[in-house]
């Protein structure tokens, strides 16, 4: 594989995806190729199981269901999408990866993080070169989610959980500093663009 990794991460509300596609248009007025994708979704199949995902279904969905149903549209991004942008040499920027199953099906679902360890095992062809973290205040980020509106059930987690969130992706930072990168995601959008660019550059060099 001749490209580059790289996933953000975060809270919902955090800003993240705004920086993502900032970061693209930097990368592209430089001359580069960026492949832009998200999960869970990022490909035909991926997104179809996104769409299950997030729909609000009358018996509620098993913490267990959703874990499965994640790992089956990561396995289909990896392979459809990720996986071949590498291979022409695009640079990859994905919104969102293996710590949101980490955060959200083990910290806030209660799943046990070994079970998520073995499905990584199993269906995670690709790892990023560096993960960015993007964290705020939770209330921040409670705002910005009501100013958008609800857009499906993981936007209506509500202020608690949300901060359960937050520390539970300030501690995957903390606890793997070579690989991921908090990003204070207060600042200016194009303040937080510049951060993530001068952290690209001993990969990109």
């Amino acid at each position: 594989m001749n490209g580059h990794f790289f996933v953000f991460d975060g809270m919902d509300g955090a800003g993240k995806s705004t920086a993502l596609q900032g970061l693209a248009e930097r990368l592209r007025g430089e001359g580069r190729a960026v492949f832009c994708t998200r999960e869970p979704g990022g490909s035909e199949l991926a997104e179809a199981i996104r769409e299950c995902m997030l729909r609000d279904w009358t018996q509620g969905m098993p913490i267990q269901t959703e874990l499965l149903l994640v790992f089956a549209a990561r396995a289909a991004h990896l392979q459809h999408s990720v996986e071949p942008a590498l291979a022409r040499g695009d640079i990859v920027l994905c919104d969102r990866f293996i710590d949101s199953s980490y955060v959200y099906q083990a910290i806030l679902g209660g799943v046990d993080s070994g079970w998520i360890d073995e499905l990584v095992s199993h269906t995670v062809t690709q790892h990023p070169e560096r993960y960015f973290i993007f964290d705020l205040p939770a209330e921040v980020a409670c705002r910005r989610l009501g100013a958008r509106g609800h857009d499906n059930r993981f936007d209506r987690i509500g202020l608690d959980r949300l901060e359960r969130v937050r520390q539970g992706f300030a501690e995957r930072a903390r606890a793997c500093p070579d690989s991921h990168l908090l990003v204070d995601a207060q600042q200016a959008p194009e303040r937080v663009v510049d951060v993530l660019r001068q952290a690209l550059a001993p990969h990109l060099s």
